[in-house]
């Protein structure tokens, strides 16, 4: 659900952003360097959620980090 929501954000805040890859826990972004920020920023705002894995259960929050670079390298 949360991937979901990061395609349809970047598709109206940051249309020159494009989800390349997902490897695993990882989803790799790619941006035009002046809007990295932002993308990276968003990235953490769709993805940061909690789960609730079984119902009544106790919810789990899911923590994730943006990273900006330029080559997978830098970001990994």
């Amino acid at each position: 659900m949360a991937l979901d929501k990061l395609y349809t954000r970047l598709a109206k805040e940051a249309p020159g952003a494009s989800v390349i890859a997902q490897v695993h826990d990882a989803i790799y972004v790619e941006t035009p360097a002046d809007i990295a920020d932002a993308v990276a920023k968003l990235v953490e705002e769709c993805m940061n959620t909690t789960l609730t894995l079984v119902a009544g259960a106790q919810a789990v929050p899911f923590t994730a980090t943006a990273k900006i670079g330029n080559t997978w390298a830098e970001v990994s």
